[in-house]
């Protein structure tokens, strides 16, 4: 995630993008279009669950938080919470969206660099466990457990 941010945006959309994976979200960007130009209200859940098979950088980012936590479990609750999160975000980014004119749109746009950079930086601040309380929490090393009691018989 570090990494991504410095390089230009010219060298990584020039690069080739063929295989099974890019061409399924092919097909999907072109399901989508399709919908958004009919602009039925019948076609939104269609449109949605389209939408959620599409890449996304600030899932990347969650899966890379949800891969730092020890138990799967939790990884898994961490996604869902993500997941559900996203919905009020979503409804709000519709709304919003009107009342935002495209110069204050492009501002922000330059802002997401900088918060994946942010988040990259944190989960290897994670990763290192230097014992910031609620940034970098200590690595619990767990010891096996010894019995004195021997037995000669």
């Amino acid at each position: 995630m570090v990494i991504s941010v410095f390089i230009p945006y010219r060298i990584s959309s020039s690069l080739q993008k063929k295989g099974p994976i890019h061409l399924i979200i092919r097909w999907v960007s072109k399901k989508l279009g399709g919908l958004l130009k009919e602009g039925k209200q019948d076609k939104l859940l269609s449109l949605g669950f389209l939408n959620g098979l599409l890449p996304c950088g600030l899932v990347y980012v969650a899966i890379g938080s949800a891969i730092t936590l020890a138990d799967p479990l939790t990884a898994a609750l961490y996604m869902a919470l993500f997941g559900l999160g996203t919905v009020p975000m979503m409804t709000s980014a519709i709304y919003l969206s009107k009342w935002i004119s495209s110069k204050t749109r492009t501002k922000l746009l330059k802002w997401i660099p900088v918060v994946i950079f942010l988040m990259g930086v944190l989960l290897i601040l994670r990763g290192l466990g230097l014992g910031i309380k609620f940034v970098s929490p200590p690595v619990e090393v767990s010891q096996p457990k010894v019995s004195a009691i021997q037995s000669c018989h």
